[in-house]
């Protein structure tokens, strides 16, 4: 039996690293500018991500205090219920955008070109209500996405056809 305890207590921890909600509560413990590029915090502003962890956190901690109390353990099935009437009651604090990135089931790891499409699409439309507008071109894509989709390089660089052409870079090694 402890053998088989083992397995499982290190097939949930591998597991841990991958998660986002792990990943959202090592958010909360470094500065902004030491986070990863992670595509939640492309679109969804930092408390807004500290809020959404902690109620999850307290609605976590409610569960395990509902286990583990004898007297009232019976009510864990109802506590689990009462979760989607929560995730029902996040709708008033947080917008639909912002539950899509923070509340994603599966994560899919390329995305479309019209998922793509419709992502700039809506942050163009709500360039006022967003942290990003596309008509200054301050999006926040990793080079990696860049690289990956190369219909997303040509319709930021190539659209602004009035722009100078970026000044070159050169590189002098002074030590040979």
């Amino acid at each position: 039996m402890p053998v088989l305890y083992g397995i499982f207590l290190y097939m949930g921890i591998a597991s841990l690293n991958g998660m986002q909600f792990m990943q959202r509560l090592m958010i909360i413990l470094m500065p902004e500018k030491h986070q990863p590029d992670y595509p939640f915090l492309r679109f969804v502003r930092t408390y807004k991500v500290h809020t959404f962890t902690l109620i999850q956190i307290l609605c976590l901690i409610v569960l395990f205090l509902i286990k583990t109390n004898k007297t009232i353990s019976i009510l864990f099935p109802v506590m689990v219920l009462a979760l989607v009437g929560i995730r029902q009651l996040l709708d008033y604090v947080f917008t639909q955008k912002e539950l899509y990135y923070l509340d994603q089931v599966l994560e899919s790891k390329k995305k479309s070109k019209c998922e793509i499409d419709k992502v700039m699409l809506d942050a163009k439309r709500n360039s006022k209500n967003d942290l990003y507008t596309l008509d200054k071109y301050a999006t926040r894509f990793s080079v990696k996405d860049k690289i990956k989709e190369p219909f997303l390089l040509k319709n930021i660089v190539g659209s602004n056809k009035n722009r100078p052409p970026p000044p070159q870079i050169v590189v002098v090694d002074t030590d040979a």
